[in-house]
């Protein structure tokens, strides 16, 4: 029973969009291990989409317990899947007929939590101009931002982003730079596009994490769950943008070399790509160069080097919440350099 609950919690936070990497991963293998699972899930999806369910992130479990106790008061007759046994239990998820359950959600959380839960403010596709915001992190600080639809946005340091005040009633757009992982709230009637300034990547509810930083000639878009088309610019002599359009499932990212115009697909390792958000620094074979890049964005200071780097210096390793100090005698174990620091400058000598 218990983990017949945690697969319904996970599919009921999967379609509103709030599901995080581990319980989109469980949903998507549980709907790939029989048929029958995937038309209990197409179902279930079907007419959550129809009702257009939008959940804020907080408190879902919460809510989900709403949802269930109000099916349990239902004196809906059971109405058997194509699939079930009469008379086996196969969960009160499943159990009654899956409209009339989610219309009763719908009315008693309505009634319990207000209409906040499930329209956020929008602003009319008239309006001459929206109230835009803007937020921004410094070097060495990271932030964490609700846009107005509920999505949420994990700023890296170095990073910028511009949305509306209010989102239209037919798209949801931002603007960044630097590095963001994005989780966003699915609305099939409002696609959410975040404009960097080499590709545009459009999604309707999934999480993903852009690296688009000005002064790196390299800019990714890696797709951890969901769906997303990345369209990457500019187009060519004729104005046609297909040929640089781009489906990503999970697990794959596109990488985009704004210097060469290079574009290529490939798989990833997820933790690498978002092991920022949770406070680990990792190095994978990196460069000298590409080394001071990271701490001088990770702890906000200004890195010069003395003398010349070997040529085979390559640093691998993974820094969970780890200090300067401690950093720099770990890099330094081994390698043939010193440092020393003075107020917000690094200086690594190689002499």
């Amino acid at each position: 029973m218990a983990e017949e609950q945690e697969i319904n919690i996970a599919i009921f936070k999967y379609l509103s969009g709030q599901a995080d990497y581990s319980e989109s991963i469980l949903v998507r293998e549980w709907i790939s291990e029989s048929n029958k699972n995937k038309q209990e899930f197409d179902l279930i999806r079907k007419h959550y989409e129809q009702y257009d369910l939008v959940l804020e992130s907080t408190d879902v479990e919460s809510k989900y317990d709403v949802f269930l106790s109000r099916i349990n008061q239902a004196k809906q007759p059971d109405i058997i899947l194509p699939h079930e046994t009469p008379g086996k239990n196969h969960g009160i998820f499943w159990r009654y007929g899956i409209a009339a359950a989610i219309i009763a959600f719908i009315t008693t959380t309505y009634v319990l939590f207000g209409d906040k839960l499930f329209n956020a403010p929008v602003q009319s596709d008239l309006a001459e101009e929206p109230q835009m915001s803007y937020s921004e992190t410094r070097l060495g600080q990271k932030s964490h931002i609700r846009l107005p639809d509920g999505s949420e946005v994990w700023l890296n340091s170095g990073s910028g982003i511009s949305f509306p005040k209010y989102f239209s009633s037919s798209i949801r757009e931002v603007s960044m730079t630097g590095e963001g992982f994005f989780e966003v709230v699915h609305d099939a009637k409002r696609p959410f596009i975040v404009s960097t300034p080499n590709f545009k990547t459009e999604v309707l509810g999934t999480s993903f994490n852009i690296m688009a930083y000005k002064d790196e000639a390299l800019h990714k878009v890696s797709l951890v769950s969901g769906k997303i088309k990345v369209h990457a610019m500019p187009t060519d002599d004729m104005g046609d943008s297909s040929k640089n359009t781009f489906i990503l499932n999970p697990g794959y990212e596109l990488k985009f070399n704004h210097v060469n115009g290079e574009i290529k697909e490939q798989d990833f390792n997820v933790f690498s790509v978002i092991s920022w958000k949770e406070g680990t620094l990792v190095f994978e074979e990196d460069s000298f160069d590409q080394m001071a890049i990271k701490i001088e964005r990770w702890y906000g200071i200004k890195v010069k080097k003395m003398g010349n780097a070997p040529s085979d210096f390559i640093v691998t390793g993974e820094y969970a919440n780890e200090n300067l100090t401690n950093l720099l005698e770990s890099l330094r174990f081994g390698r043939n350099f010193k440092y020393e620091l003075k107020h917000d400058h690094l200086i690594i000598n190689f002499n």
